[in-house]
Order: structure tokens, then sequence, then C-alpha cells
């Protein structure tokens, strides 16, 4: 009370004031209403009787030199009048403090707490969820100012990144929400990823151009689970030079002009993937030197020249997936991809999914002739086609490390001998589907791969056995869905020749029976193994075996239900 008894004392004389004010009335106009007696502040106090306020002057002749100039001259502000006189205590009784309430605990004061430290804040948002820092938020200053200031160290704008809320009850992330979160940490992103079209289905196509403009340190880019528009894509051209990976997702049109213009302004793009994206591949062409994985998976429209042509010019690619390009219906991309020689000491990873690069030749008349369930055969037959079309493609690419050729029917035991005879470092295998893979010893030649740790043979031709595959100790994985080839005596001989097996997945194979349980009990009791095998089998044979106590090292699955028979 002192303090504010000797403000007010050193204050008498020297405040004026002022009424009939608008209501939007601000200071520093009323202030220049007195810019000759150089006022030093103003208040204005709003109230729904009217408008009021009080000026200081430096002086108390300066103020009421302001009084007597105010009566002889009447200013106007607002096209009102103002009424001007000297402050009195009935007037400054309205800036009063409020009279403080009773201690109700006399003889205990409150100890001082000071404020968090901005640091400490900010340390405290981080290990929140956007939800509660969108709270914090409306706190305070100091706690605002945290908030924001957690967002620097995120990098990846990703709506399946666990800050976010739980989308997978079918809430969707909203264009709304999606520009907030650009407006926080647009400055620090590097990295887009919108891969989920669960999570993604409500965005508009305008999201492309808010990240855009609110992230201009963009260098990944995934929108493969968004829709978007070709004029969209001529948003990323300005960012363009400083893209290092782009994945496109389903669009409306075709996007060979628009795509065009953005991979040849990319001139350091390293990774390029598109799915099902409608685009002929001619834009490909444009693609830098220098790219290193290219994965394009149900691109229909996609020619097999404009790819061969692209395959070629590359340098340096290290992946390259072609995954159901329902288009590509001649051998020229793979001659071109061989008969690349700067790739043969690159290319390190080669998935071929469903592709088989011959035309495939459909009578109409038969379009319509059901086949009866025992006709069915038990596995996957696709055209013969150019059975020998890949025969180099081992003896060319010897450092491969992961080879996928799932339903390809140019695919043949002439492959087979290829792949076991020089892919040497190679540690994943899939051959599931290519049903010209034929013989009860076909998989001889993979038995000389030292490194092979993972290999998927579903829906093999039934004269496949898998009983070579026993003599490959350094085998973690082995998936055999589907395969009539495979029997009790197989299964019993990779388990028994592989010490380092993990998962053993033999679903829906005919010549499996409860045996395969019994002699895998057997041999995991017998041997002293460390690590866990996980056994799954069909829903029959578990049945009639789930009786039979596990080993501690042995879980059993049932078919497709992959929950164990006993715990």
């Amino acid at each position: 009370m002192t303090t504010y008894r000797a403000r007010k004392e050193d204050n008498q004389g020297r405040r004026v004031f002022v009424a009939n004010l608008a209501p939007f009335t601000r200071k520093n106009l009323l202030m220049k209403v007195f810019e000759d007696y150089h006022p030093e502040h103003a208040v204005i106090i709003r109230k729904p009787t009217g408008t009021i306020a009080f000026v200081t002057f430096p002086t108390c002749g300066e103020a009421m030199a302001a009084i007597r100039w105010a009566k002889d001259t009447s200013p106007m502000l607002h096209k009102r009048k103002l009424t001007v006189r000297e402050a009195d205590s009935w007037h400054e009784s309205n800036l009063l403090q409020p009279r403080p309430r009773p201690n109700p605990f006399p003889g205990w004061e409150r100890p001082y707490s000071p404020p968090l430290p901005v640091e400490v804040i900010v340390r405290i948002a981080r290990l929140l969820r956007f939800e509660e820092r969108a709270r914090m938020e409306c706190v305070c200053r100091g706690w605002r100012a945290g908030a924001l200031a957690s967002y620097s160290t995120i990098q990846d704008l990703d709506p399946e990144d666990w800050r976010w809320p739980e989308y997978q009850f079918g809430r969707r992330m909203t264009t709304a929400t999606f520009h907030w979160a650009v407006k926080r940490m647009g400055p620090y992103i590097t990295s887009l990823r919108l891969p989920d079209r669960a999570v993604t289905g409500n965005l508009s196509p305008q999201v492309l151009a808010i990240a855009v403009r609110g992230c201009p340190f963009l260098t990944n880019v995934d929108l493969s689970g968004v829709t978007v528009r070709p004029p969209a894509i001529r948003d990323l051209i300005p960012i363009a030079a400083t893209l290092r990976k782009i994945y496109l997702g389903p669009c409306h049109g075709h996007l060979d002009p628009e795509l065009a213009g953005l991979l040849g302004a990319a001139t350091q793009l390293l990774d390029f993937g598109a799915k099902a994206t409608e685009f002929q591949g001619k834009s490909l062409l444009q693609v830098a030197p220098s790219l290193r994985t290219l994965r394009l998976c149900r691109c229909p429209s996609v020619l097999p020249t404009p790819l061969a042509g692209a395959l070629g010019r590359l340098s340096a690619l290290v992946a390259l997936e072609l995954s159901h390009c329902d288009g590509l219906t001649s051998e020229e991309p793979l001659h071109q991809l061989i008969a690349n020689q700067a790739l043969h000491n690159t290319l390190e990873d080669l998935r071929i999914n469903g592709i088989s690069f011959d035309p495939v030749m459909l009578d109409p008349e038969l379009e319509d002739i059901e086949v009866p369930e025992d006709l069915q055969a038990p596995y996957v037959e696709l055209n013969i086609g150019p059975a020998n079309a890949g025969t180099s493609l081992a003896e060319a690419f010897t450092r491969l490390h992961t080879l996928h050729l799932r339903f390809c029917s140019w695919v043949s035991n002439s492959l087979l001998i290829q792949i076991g005879g020089h892919l040497k470092d190679l540690e994943q295998l899939d051959l599931s589907g290519c049903s010209n893979i034929r013989g009860q010893f076909a998989l001889e030649e993979l038995a000389t791969l030292p490194k092979l740790r993972e290999i998927h043979l579903c829906n093999l031709h039934p004269s496949v056995g898998i009983q070579a595959l026993g003599s490959i100790r350094t085998l973690q994985e082995v998936q055999c869905r589907d395969s009539s080839g495979v029997t009790d005596e197989d299964v019993c001989q990779v388990v028994r020749g592989c010490p380092a097996l993990v998962r053993l997945n033999v679903e829906g194979c005919q010549g499996v029976t409860q045996q395969t349980i019994v002699g895998v009990t057997e041999i995991v009791r017998r041997e002293g193994r460390t690590a866990v095998l996980s056994l799954w089998v069909g829903e029959t044979g578990a049945n009639r075996f789930a009786r039979v106590r596990e080993p501690l090292l042995l879980r059993v699955f049932f078919e497709r239900a992959y929950q164990p028979i006993l715990a």
C-alpha cells in the first residue's frame, strides 16, 4: 500500500481525465491528440457505460496547459467531442486495487515458487502427445513458448507416429490437423510420410501444396497413401533440387508430363517409387543416372520400352522392384537390365513379382468356363512363357543379397543352377509360385549357398521337395505354404540339418501330417538348441496332436490363426 500511495502522490496534478471516447479508441491515437504537450502514457478503460481514459504528462504545467487548450479548441477524435478536465479523487478511485482478502492461516506465508524455465517445459513437452502440447499452448506465454520449441527435434512428419491420436479406431487425419502440424513443425521437417490410406483417407489434394510451402527443407516425400492430381506434382518442382526420395501413390489421370518435369529437376534423387500410379514410364527417362532405388508396384500402364531405356541409363542402382505391372509384356526390360554392365557391381536387391514378360493370349470362349474343385491344382500354374529368359540373371548380378522372383513363369531349373553357382552372397531368396521349377531334386543347387538365411518356396509344383534344404546350416526361416511336394520326412530333415532355424511354415501342405510334430518334437528334445523354433502346421495335423506336450524350445501354431496349441 505504501508503494501505491507514493506513486499516487507522484502523479498528482500530472494526470488528465478524458471522456466521451469511442469504444475502439487506441492509445497511440489518443496521445497524438495531445502531442504538443508531450504525454508520457495513457490508460484507456472500456466500460458498458462508456469509454474513458487517463493521460499522464511530464509536469503539472503541461497537464494544465493541455486542459486549457482543450477548453478553447474542443478537440475531436473519431467524430466525437472530447471532454478533458483534471483527474480528481473520484475518477482515480476506479483504478484503486481491490482490498486483499484476510489470511485464513495467520503466521504462515505461502512460499514463493518461481516459474519453470523454458528449457524444462520443452523437455516435458517432448514426452507428451500432440494433443497435450496443444493444450499447453493455451496455459500462458511461457508454456506456449516451451510447447512450440518442443517441435524442433521432430524431423519426420508421419501420422503413424505414437505422438498422434489413435487413428486405427476409425479416426482419420484431416486437412486442418495436417495444416496445424505443418505450421509448427514445418521449419524442422525433412521427411513427409503418408503411406497408409486408412489414416490419410480424408486428406484433400491440397496437402501437398501445404507441405511444400510450410516445409522448405523437405528431402524425402512419401505420398503412396494419398490420391494426388497431376497439377499437384508441380508443387514439388520448386524444391526438386533438394529431394532425395519420392514415392507416389494413386492419382487422377496420367502423370507423365508433370512427372517428367519433376524428375528432370530432381538431380540429386536417390529413391523413386510408384504404387498404383497411372503413368506410362516415359518420365523415367528423365531420372538421374545416380538413382539407387527404383520400385514400381501395381502400375499397369508402364510400358516395357521406356522402362528398358531407363534401366539402360542407370549406373548406381542398388535395389530394383517390379511388382504386378501388367503392361510389361516384353522381355526388353529384363534383357536391358542384364546388358547394363554398370549395374553388375552395384545391384544388391532384386524383386520381380507376378511379371512373366510375355503377352498373355486369352481365348474369350474359355473365360466363363469354371474349373471343378477336384481338378484345381493346389499351386498356381502360370503361362510357360520364355523359360530361359533369365538364365543369365544370376551370372550377371553376383553381388545380390536379396532375390525375390515370385510367380514368374520364366524361372526354371536352369536359373536355380545359376543361382547356386554364382550368388555366394545371397541371404534372402523367394521363389514362390514359380511353376516351371520341377523335380524332386530341383533345390539341390541351393545347398551351395553359404550365407542363405531366409527362403520362401510357396505354391510350388507338387514334384518339388525341400529335403535338399537340410544341408544349409545358416537357414533361419523357411516358408513352404501350399506346396504339395513337402512331406513329413522333408520337414524333419530340414529341422535336423538347420540348427539355426527359428521359423518354419508348412501351412496348407497336404503331405504334412501329425508325424511332423512328432518328429520335430523328438529332434528338439534330443538336440541342445538355444533358440525357440516356431512351427506353423495345418489345422488337421495340429488338432490330431494337441495332446502331446511341447518342449520348451518348440511352439506349434494353428493354420493361419497364429495361436499356440499349448500354453
